[in-house]
């Protein structure tokens, strides 16, 4: 019998370790097709939030470049406003520039004009000057003459005096 303990007691214990592995291995299988379907389901959820995000960050890109792309046409419309009212200020002070050369021109011009009129001026006050001495000469010399005549007149009228003789 002792012979039958060393080889049933071996047995035994196999058949005893080989159930135990048996259960053990189905057990741990168990375990880690729970392990391996919750990393799957953890994948999954990491990947769906991976899209989400990548979603979201797509959308907030989008966005951002819709953003940039109407200031940039904010900015192009203002540059064009400010362009074309500097181009309009240019154009009015080269307008006004033109207005104030010819304001000048007519200015030296009519200045040169007035000058001229005062010169004529001056001199025909001059000619007037000396035609009214001349008149006030005339009138006193047509006075003289015309008391001339009367004493010539009353001179022819009297009577001649005697011949008077000298001793």
């Amino acid at each position: 019998m002792r012979n039958k303990i060393y080889i049933l007691a071996p047995l035994i214990a196999l058949v005893l370790f080989a159930g135990v592995f048996v259960i053990w291995r189905s057990h741990d299988r168990e375990v880690q097709a729970q392990r391996a379907a919750t990393e799957r389901a953890e994948q999954i959820a990491k990947n769906e939030a991976a899209a989400a995000a990548t979603k979201a960050n797509f959308a907030i890109k989008l966005a951002a470049q819709e953003k940039r792309a109407a200031e940039r046409a904010a900015r192009e419309a203002s540059r064009k406003a400010d362009e074309a009212a500097r181009q309009a200020l240019l154009d009015q002070r080269d307008d006004l520039t033109t207005r104030i050369a010819t304001g000048e021109r007519d200015s030296n011009r009519l200045n040169t004009a007035i000058s001229a009129e005062r010169d004529a001026v001056t001199s025909l006050q001059r000619e007037a000057d000396k035609l009214a001495a001349e008149q006030t000469v005339l009138k006193e010399l047509t006075a003289k003459a015309a008391a001339n005549q009367a004493a010539i007149t009353k001179l022819l009228q009297q009577p001649a005096p005697a011949a008077v003789t000298i001793p």
